[in-house]
């Protein structure tokens, strides 16, 4: 199953911008219709609301922590509007989105879960239980990914490389290890891998090395890349982008996804800006 739940919702007709999420169109034919003038004040709250998300977006917000006031706003509306009609489905469809936005797909599942108990003739992107399905998928490679905290030991893997070699954490015990997951045709992963090369290539005789997790389809085009840019590290690959075995197992939904794990198999840091990646290397290397 896709692991991009990228959310447009008719009910609301409004889109926060995240990239992740999956595509959640409403059918609401057999929604009552709300007494006009209160369903235009429901539609003015949801207005102002989506105003003040989209300000606090545009300055970097989004930790749910930052949006607490407005989802009690919501549950206020949803508390003045129990009553089965369009005004409810719109406010619980806005609500959800929101939490798809944040990246907070448990939360989501809880507002989703209701609204197909609330609007059970209603489907969500055609089909409302497949929907649902697919976002306790993205619930629990959310909980997996927040549990591979700084400090904590990467979770191991025994598996095979493209040369056939066995891989895994443990084998690189004592050795500094990036592990990126990546493929080639994400424009992002290409764009950092000069700074991966650097970094190997400056830190690799002091004991750094590079673990490819690829989450391409294609392996001669991997093979044939990997050779055109001289990459000289392990590469895993299934060829099945997310849903491979490695990409499930640690939940993720995005790349480039990039962990520093330190000479115990302890997790350093996700790495996010590959200009630093140096810099974070040379600190493991001091530190052990």
């Amino acid at each position: 199953m896709n692991k991009r739940i990228v959310i447009l919702l008719a009910a609301t007709s409004l889109l926060f911008g995240n990239p992740h999420l999956y595509s959640a169109e409403t059918n609401a034919a057999a929604v009552p219709a709300a007494n006009s003038a209160d369903h235009e004040a429901v539609g003015n709250a949801l207005n102002l609301l989506v105003a003040r998300i989209k300000a606090k977006l545009e300055t970097g917000k989004q930790d749910v922590s930052d949006y607490v006031d407005i989802i009690k706003d919501y549950d206020s509306l949803l508390a003045k509007h129990p009553k089965v009609d369009d005004d409810r489905l719109n406010i619980l469809a806005a609500k959800g989105k929101l939490y798809l936005t944040l990246d907070e797909p448990v939360k989501a599942l809880e507002v989703f879960q209701q609204f197909k108990t609330d609007f059970p003739s209603t489907q969500l992107n055609g089909n409302t239980d497949e929907f649902l399905a697919a976002l306790k998928e993205e619930a629990a490679g959310k909980q997996i990914r927040d549990a591979l905290k700084p400090g904590t030991p990467f979770p191991d893997f025994d598996e095979k490389d493209l040369q056939g070699n066995a891989i895994s954490i443990a084998k690189y015990k004592g050795k500094v290890v990036l592990l990126d997951f990546w493929a080639t045709w994400c424009a992002p992963c290409v764009a950092e891998l000069p700074e991966i090369q650097k970094a190997y290539g400056k830190y690799h005789d002091q004991g750094f090395e590079v673990v490819g997790i690829s989450l391409d389809e294609d392996k001669g085009a991997l093979e044939k890349f990997i050779k055109q840019k001289k990459m000289p590290w392990s590469q895993y690959f299934e060829g099945k982008r997310f849903d491979g075995k490695l990409p499930m197992k640690y939940g993720i939904n995005a790349i480039p996804t990039t962990y520093l794990i330190d000479r115990d198999g302890k997790i350093i840091k996700r790495v996010t800006d590959p200009d630093t990646l140096a810099e974070e290397i040379a600190n493991a290397f001091k530190k052990s």
